[in-house]
């Protein structure tokens, strides 16, 4: 591992567990605002690349299920997920007026009574009886990748890498070792920046060095590791480093072993991130589902424009009123769930419904929160537990064998 022998003066990490702790990522040193409660939405701005952006928290889901349509207003609702949905919703809209306008302006009564009506609503009807079902099975197909890599992916390296430092705490709790339990969770936290940052493509390590997260020294090293590799790299440097503090340090190789597995379990979780970047969905399949979704729209906005001529001719406005809603509904709830499949597709970025990864970063932190003044307390208390447990042992082997020999 580099600089295991400790970094030069000055560095990111000194011989205490509070200078460490103070140099965080930068996905935490980048908030600039406190987190505010918008309605009942809990949303946190931060700024990466001095730039101030917003991501989704937490939200009520009570509120959710009791208030859906007053969720519209919020950002990131349905209406405000992407600019998909309402640029192609005013699209369809457009083209059904201009449906619906053009027989009534040009064309006499006689004519315009005469459009094959049923005809058009059979085919819309067609269309939109397996659009739902295909689009639904698509939609399902993106939340199993997204939900895949939240518990296989992040939630594996976080877990696995708390795991290691808890061993680290445990076999390594005195005073002299606290540089070793530093480093560990330094790279820690150095693990899950590399990881996201892959997952952005973003190939810079100046800013982690100007906010002390990464030592120069250290960045040398990984400018010479490609991006994918990156956090793999820094799990071989905690592995090397542990490796050597148990072989002087004499711990026993089966309880080594925890740690080696847990290592793996963290390079295991990071390539499942990459994986998931690299392997997309097939392309004519999802092609063939965005063409069912626009003909679908189209074909509802020319149905509903020639119903609402001939409505409008027979003075049936109450067509012309259900014609006007579903012209609407229908396709924002289409291009709503084809926005969401695009906007769940790279979770680990800095979008508003991306993972809330500060929040991530921030419970990691606390995970690795240095326990080495209350664990020499449990030692000192356990002693004196072990103490009476063989002294009650001795006790009970003597009563056994006098009412043996008796």
């Amino acid at each position: 591992a580099p600089h295991c022998e400790g970094p030069p003066k000055g560095g990111a990490a000194e011989t205490s567990f509070g200078a460490v702790s103070n140099s965080t990522s930068l996905v935490e040193r980048s908030w600039v605002k406190p987190e505010y409660v918008q309605s009942w939405v809990t949303v946190r701005v931060f700024a990466p690349g001095h730039k101030e952006k917003q991501q989704l928290s937490e939200y009520s889901l009570a509120h959710l299920v009791l208030f859906p349509f007053h969720a519209l207003l919020v950002k990131g609702s349905l209406l405000r997920i992407s600019p998909v949905v309402s640029s192609w919703t005013a699209v369809v809209l457009t083209l059904g007026a201009a449906v619906a306008f053009f027989p009534l302006l040009f064309l006499s009564k006689e004519r315009v009574l005469r459009f094959p009506v049923e005809d058009v609503q059979n085919i819309t009807t067609y269309m939109n009886s397996f659009c739902p079902f295909i689009l639904g099975l698509y939609l399902s197909v993106s939340l199993g990748r997204w939900w895949a890599l939240r518990t296989l992916g992040l939630q594996t390296v976080v877990d696995s890498l708390s795991n290691v430092y808890n061993f680290v705490v445990c076999h390594f709790p005195e005073p002299r070792h606290q540089l070793l339990r530093a480093r560990v969770a330094h790279y820690s936290m150095l693990t899950v920046e590399l990881m996201i940052r892959s997952a952005q493509s973003a190939d810079n390590l100046a800013d982690l060095v100007d906010f002390e997260s990464l030592h120069a020294l250290e960045r040398k090293d990984l400018d010479l590791v490609p991006l994918k590799a990156r956090a793999h790299a820094v799990v071989r440097w905690i592995f090397s480093l542990l490796h050597r503090a148990a072989k002087y340090d004499e711990v026993p190789p089966p309880q080594f072993v925890v740690v080696i597995n847990e290592l793996q379990r963290v390079s295991s979780g990071v390539s499942v991130v990459d994986m998931h970047r690299n392997t997309q969905l097939p392309f004519p399949y999802v092609q063939v589902i965005s063409m069912l979704v626009q003909t679908s729209c189209v074909l509802l906005a020319a149905k509903g424009g020639i119903t609402f001529a001939v409505a409008y001719h027979k003075q049936m406005y109450q067509t012309i009123a259900v014609e006007f809603v579903s012209s609407i509904a229908v396709p924002v709830m289409y291009y709503s769930l084809l926005a969401v499949a695009v906007v769940i597709e790279e979770p680990l970025g800095p979008d508003f419904l991306d993972f809330p990864m500060v929040d991530h970063m921030r419970d990691l932190k606390a995970k690795l929160g240095d326990m080495n003044p209350e664990l020499h307390q449990v030692d000192a208390r356990m002693e004196e537990v072990l103490v009476d447990m063989r002294n009650e042992s001795k006790k009970f082997r003597t009563a056994t064998m006098t009412f043996a020999m008796t």
